[in-house]
């Protein structure tokens, strides 16, 4: 599924071309339409989107487990993926279940620091149907990490996971970006992916909506007067604006916030309150949520 072929760029790691996927051959149903991707060494790249936007099925292409219908995917690195419904085997303890993972990748390299690094049991060794789901989760990625890949496409790896497993994965997550490997993931716990992503990539009906980079410069204003005037006001100083939740008011590619204040009291204009923007006010305003 991925073609090897020699990539632009000492940091590129794979290239994803306008892949596209559509099932059925009379009456056809198109699940992802025309995604692109550049993937750099050591970045992560979010796809955020409602369940059947088509990120799944995106990450299955790109990690070679069905087939694309046009588009192309190109990389000279290894993969991992970890899928939506984990591969771990039941009635296989934990330790198992990883040494299992790891001989298949011929590393024999010892796992106590990587268990204790996911907050995973070192001394106790229970069967991995006795896990919680946020330990099943932690399990499934460290098997995904003992196969060493250099790109981890991740579906969903956030779900269904308690606060202190996440934690432990975000740590793991920003040290393997630091050591270069590449991230694609899936995600619907926003308030998380503003630690780890450099890009995200909105879809909707099977289609990019809009794509941009974390972090993202940006306030979120609420206002007391009526909209004219911040409107007017907001024109005069130049700002790039969005209305559609007013009073609250997203700026957009700010720099100095507390230079902006300053400039708006100057003209009169009083904020109520402000705050920076997140990545779930953007996905929210672009009627994702």
């Amino acid at each position: 599924m991925t073609t090897p072929s020699t990539l632009s760029g000492n940091d590129a790691m794979m290239a994803v071309e306008s892949i596209s996927k559509t099932y059925g051959v009379i009456n056809k149903t198109e699940s992802l339409h025309d995604l692109t991707i550049a993937l750099k060494k050591g970045k992560c790249i979010c796809l955020v989107g409602r369940n059947g936007a088509g990120k799944s099925t995106a990450l299955r292409i790109i990690a070679g487990l069905i087939t694309r219908s046009s588009g192309n995917v190109r990389t000279e690195y290894s993969i991992g993926y970890l899928p939506e419904t984990l591969g771990i085997y039941p009635n296989l303890t934990l330790r198992d279940n990883l040494q299992f993972f790891a001989r298949l990748a011929r590393n024999t390299a010892p796992m106590d620091g990587l268990l204790t690094k996911l907050g995973l049991p070192v001394s106790s060794n229970p069967l991995a149907s006795k896990l919680s789901k946020g330990m099943k989760r932690k399990l499934a990625f460290a098997m995904i990490m003992v196969q060493k890949p250099d790109i981890y496409i991740l579906d969903e790896p956030f779900e269904g996971v308690d606060y202190i497993s996440v934690r432990y994965m975000i740590s793991v997550i920003n040290e393997l970006k630091q050591n270069n490997k590449s991230f694609i993931i899936s995600s619907h716990s926003f308030s998380y992916l503003d630690e780890i992503t450099d890009e995200v990539i909105l879809l909707d009906n099977s289609m990019v909506k809009r794509t941009f980079n974390l972090p993202y410069n940006g306030l979120i204003i609420r206002f007391n007067s009526d909209r004219e005037n911040v409107d007017k006001i907001i024109t005069k100083l130049g700002l790039r604006a969005n209305f559609s939740m007013f009073p609250d008011v997203l700026i957009e590619n700010v720099e100095n916030p507390e230079s902006i204040i300053r400039s708006l009291m100057d003209n009169g204009l009083f904020p109520a309150e402000y705050r920076n923007i997140s990545l779930s006010d953007i996905i929210r305003d672009d009627g994702i949520e």
